[in-house]
């Protein structure tokens, strides 16, 4: 939300002090975005190995899909389709890059997720 003055808007540089929280707005997460060729297959893919449960699936942008998902949690996971006209390339996943890094799940048995997930076909390691 846009404040009207932006003039009173203070700037935090450290921690904001009790009187200043009190003026901070409460955030919450409330999805994770992101992009893949063929949003369906992997929404696919999410509901097999997570046990993600579709919500929608719609054009939200002229030929631009996204499939919304509920991942055992309050915030949804977003799969879109490539824009149109973007590139097809996929960058390098490097630390030193900006944008999104990672995301988190929480499990009970880690070990037996990552042997599952790893016999998928997930590439990575501990």
């Amino acid at each position: 939300m846009r404040g009207t003055d932006t003039a009173a808007s203070p700037v935090y540089w450290g921690t904001p002090s009790r009187t200043e929280r009190s003026n901070i707005m409460e955030y919450a997460i409330n999805h994770v975005h992101i992009r893949s060729s063929d949003p369906h297959a992997s929404a696919k893919w999410y509901e097999e190995h997570f046990n993600a449960k579709i919500l929608s699936a719609r054009e939200v942008m002229p030929g631009t899909i996204t499939v919304s998902m509920e991942v055992g949690g309050p915030v949804r996971l977003n799969i879109s389709s490539q824009a149109p006209g973007s590139s097809p390339e996929r960058p390098v996943a490097e630390l030193n890059r900006l944008g999104l890094e990672h995301f988190g799940f929480g499990v009970e048995d880690l070990a037996a997720e990552l042997d599952k997930l790893h016999k998928a076909g997930v590439r990575g390691g501990a």
